[in-house]
């Protein structure tokens, strides 16, 4: 890529071959930002697994996880993980390789 075409976002949900036929629906909710996908389970019940790559500014948080209310999710089980980008003192925030 381009200098001006990188970008630090970015998500994925790895799968092998055997868990891939469970997967009932998977959505891109935000680009680069946030995504999941549902698992029915052998046992009739689903799972929910949301990769998040939060903002770094605070300003952008409030719409990213409304979001995430608004998605309304159907499952019995939802599993949440990523990089939330929330530091309880942003003076520890840096650019890759500093602090």
């Amino acid at each position: 890529m381009g200098r001006l075409q990188r970008t630090n976002a970015g998500t994925a949900i790895l799968v092998d071959k055997a868990t891939a036929p469970l997967i009932t629906a998977h959505k891109t909710l935000i680009k680069g930002r946030m995504q999941f996908i549902t698992l029915q389970s052998p046992g009739n019940g689903t799972l929910t697994i949301i990769n998040v790559y939060a903002p770094r500014s605070s300003n952008n948080r409030t719409q990213f996880w409304r979001r995430i209310n608004q998605a309304n999710f159907n499952s019995d089980h939802i599993i949440m993980g990523g990089d939330f980008n929330h530091l309880k003192v942003t003076d520890y925030r840096g650019t890759a390789g500093e602090r």
